[in-house]
């Protein structure tokens, strides 16, 4: 069989013909994070109503990061992408297992790297409970992550027509620090946004706090984490819910201008949480610092759609028109 050049093709291949078979309080592939729902598999007692929350990154050298990169910020990064699984379904991490394959004489970047995860770990009350290590020609870290939450997750398929989208932040940030990163100059980005871009890059802040409020008090219906780009992600709301996205450009453009705007829709590993919420909620969410970047339609002719003035145009047309990904995004087997 051949396969389709994609993650999400290869994924579903992989899972379609088993995920029926999961038992009762398990939600498996498809969202930020799998779910198991303790008290389906021990009713009664003191775990009632408590879900289990898991996820799993992997980082691989040249393909996600450079072994010249600062190993501290490798470290910080490899929990910080983990954590923010966790925060987009509403969830408080909890304990993490870290996987490593090294090339030989690295025990001085693996200690530098676990420096890094521990600062982060220690800020945000997560344990490092164990993981392997092994050898090759390329570096690979990975690490699985436990986390919790009471009641109802956010999932990406509890959108509704009619929600409002919303950003717990900028994007753009990180891909423009990525770029500064690999040598571009950018000349014309001030020193406050280019300080603001390699933190961003480097160091992420997983939005725990914000995404554990959005499930606590039901302000969101749906939401996600932007990793691999704010419309690939959007349409992965869009797609699951049965909606369609519609991405407002005058906002999108307000974060680092309009020469940027290709990192503010495509670049991803910004890490902020993209949510949807009905109108009720509007007051509270935006005294919260969370920005109105679109909303939710009944499905039309495309997942994502981008506001344009007076015009709505279907993300593939005006990416073609603008010379952006048709998919949005980061693609991993590009």
């Amino acid at each position: 069989m051949k396969l389709k050049p994609g993650e999400f093709e290869l994924i579903e291949l992989l899972t379609r013909e088993h995920i029926k078979d999961l038992p009762k309080g398990v939600i498996g592939p498809g969202d930020d994070c799998a779910v198991i729902d303790l008290s389906a598999l021990f009713p009664g007692g003191e775990l009632q109503g408590k879900k289990l929350l898991l996820t799993t990154d992997l980082m691989v050298e040249d393909r996600h990061f450079r072994i010249s990169s600062s190993p501290q910020d490798l470290g910080w990064k490899l929990l910080a992408v983990n954590i923010s699984d966790i925060a987009a379904m509403g969830g408080a991490p909890v304990a993490a297992l870290v996987t490593l394959q090294l090339s030989p004489n690295m025990e001085s970047f693996a200690e530098d790297l676990y420096g890094g995860i521990y600062e982060l770990a220690a800020q945000s009350n997560v344990s490092i409970v164990g993981g392997d290590v092994s050898s090759g020609d390329k570096v690979s870290l990975g690490v699985t992550l436990v986390g919790t939450c009471e009641g109802t997750p956010l999932l990406r398929s509890a959108a509704k027509a009619g929600d409002l989208l919303y950003l717990s932040g900028k994007c753009g940030f990180a891909n423009v620090g990525f770029r500064l990163a690999e040598g571009e100059s950018l000349d014309d980005l001030s020193n406050e946004a280019r300080r603001l871009a390699a933190s961003r890059f480097a160091r992420p802040v997983p939005r725990v706090e914000l995404g554990c409020t959005l499930q606590s008090e039901a302000l969101a219906n749906a939401a996600i984490d932007i990793s691999d780009g704010l419309v690939q992600d959007a349409s992965h709301i869009a797609k699951m819910s049965g909606v369609s996205a519609v991405i407002d450009l005058a906002v999108a453009e307000q974060f680092l201008g309009k020469r940027y705007l290709a990192s503010v829709l495509c670049g991803g590993e910004d890490y902020e949480l993209l949510f949807s919420a009905a109108p009720e909620h509007r007051s509270k969410l935006e005294a919260q610092g969370c920005i109105l970047v679109g909303k939710c339609t009944e499905r039309l002719d495309a997942a994502v759609l981008v506001q344009v003035g007076e015009r709505r145009l279907s993300w593939p047309e005006y990416a073609a028109a603008a010379g952006l990904p048709a998919s949005g995004g980061f693609e991993h087997f590009s």
